[in-house]
């Protein structure tokens, strides 16, 4: 399955600082999400980083820059398009078309988890 649509970035502010990944799905219902604890800007290509699949969010999420509930506040950091390519699941390559340079693989490596291995090409 391969299609294009919307992504963003964020900076979850809370007691474990991370990042949010967020693509939005094929049928446009909803947001799929990745927590990436350890992830820096910039990026560096040859790191390998931890992608923790969280609950999938709504679409009106997708730029979404404030304070949540608990006090903890997130930041947008990027909005743009990307093509998604879920190639064999759990195989998810995402290439961006306002960051040419970058694409995404995300390989789920503990389905029990939803933990992934991100790496950038």
């Amino acid at each position: 399955m391969k299609f294009k649509t919307r992504f963003s970035v964020q900076y979850h502010k809370n007691k474990s600082p991370h990042y949010d990944l967020r693509i939005l799905s094929k049928d446009k219902k909803v947001l799929w999400s990745w927590a990436i604890p350890k992830a820096r800007f910039p990026i560096n290509k040859s790191e390998k980083l931890l992608a923790i699949q969280t609950p999938d969010h709504p679409p009106k999420y997708i730029d979404f820059q404030g304070r949540l509930g608990d006090g903890s506040k997130v930041n947008l950091v990027y909005i743009g398009h990307c093509i998604v390519n879920v190639d064999k699941p759990p195989i998810v390559h995402i290439r961006f078309l306002d960051l040419p340079k970058i694409t995404i693989v995300l390989v789920l490596v503990n389905p029990d988890k939803g933990t992934y291995l991100m790496m950038l090409k």
